[in-house]
């Protein structure tokens, strides 16, 4: 009787985790797991850039749910995670992300929609640790907040570049904070030095290009905020 009881609840719990397994296999591209009880989904801007280094934004969702660990993502053609450099960046965030939250028995699920022209790469390692930390630790992000930058293993934010087409493209959006890596919020502006010099045959004009210093923030109007980690960021982001 009792070995038969046993045989039930196995084959209950085997059709659950089947339905389960299916409902996110089946379910429409973007969907992902929002409906499914116990499945906390975190969404998150990511700053770009296109193949002409325009700035652009993508969509990352990110949702964490209770099971045994695994990463998993929605795969297509317009997708940056097919990239492998957004695939080690994804790697990295995710272990990153367990370490700040001591979360090591969820399951993670990724989606990113982004234009066609979005390049994929190492930029949005800071914005995935960020958004799978607030996933794992059923945390809100605050309105208006985006982040750029590399992701280390150690847990730190690196450099990336593009910097001033980013905040441009995140401020034309209605985003306020864009959150980068220490050393970026100032960037090398160019500058062109003109003299003209009139002689016997005519007006000669000379130019040269020069750099000067100039603050993201004055050049935007975004408010541009240097961090060093996911921790710190994370702490800045979260509501």
């Amino acid at each position: 009787m009792q070995s038969g009881m046993r045989k039930i609840i196995f084959v209950l719990l085997a059709v659950a985790a089947l339905a389960f397994i299916a409902g996110y296999l089946l379910a429409p591209r973007g969907a992902l797991l929002t409906a499914v009880p116990g499945v906390y989904s975190v969404k998150l801007a990511l700053p770009a850039v296109d193949s002409y280094g325009r700035g652009a934004l993508a969509e990352l969702t990110v949702e964490a749910a209770s099971g045994e660990a695994g990463v998993y993502y929605q795969v297509d053609d317009q997708n940056p995670l097919v990239n492998p450099e957004t695939q080690e960046s994804l790697k990295t965030a995710v272990a990153v992300a367990r370490e700040v939250t001591g979360m090591q028995d969820k399951r993670l699920f990724y989606s990113i929609s982004a234009p066609s022209q979005v390049v994929g790469g190492h930029s949005a390692g800071a914005a995935l640790a960020v958004a799978t930390t607030a996933a794992l630790s059923n945390s809100k992000i605050k309105q208006g907040y985006l982040v750029t930058g590399t992701v280390e293993a150690d847990g730190s934010i690196g450099r990336v570049g593009e910097i001033l087409a980013k905040a441009q493209a995140a401020k034309d959006a209605g985003y306020s904070v864009l959150l980068v890596p220490v050393g970026e919020a100032v960037y090398d502006a160019p500058r062109q030095n003109c003299t003209e010099e009139r002689t016997p045959t005519g007006l000669f004009k000379t130019c040269v290009t020069l750099y000067e210093t100039a603050g993201v923030t004055n050049e935007t109007g975004m408010q541009v905020v240097e961090v060093a980690s996911v921790r710190q960021a994370f702490g800045l982001m979260r509501q």
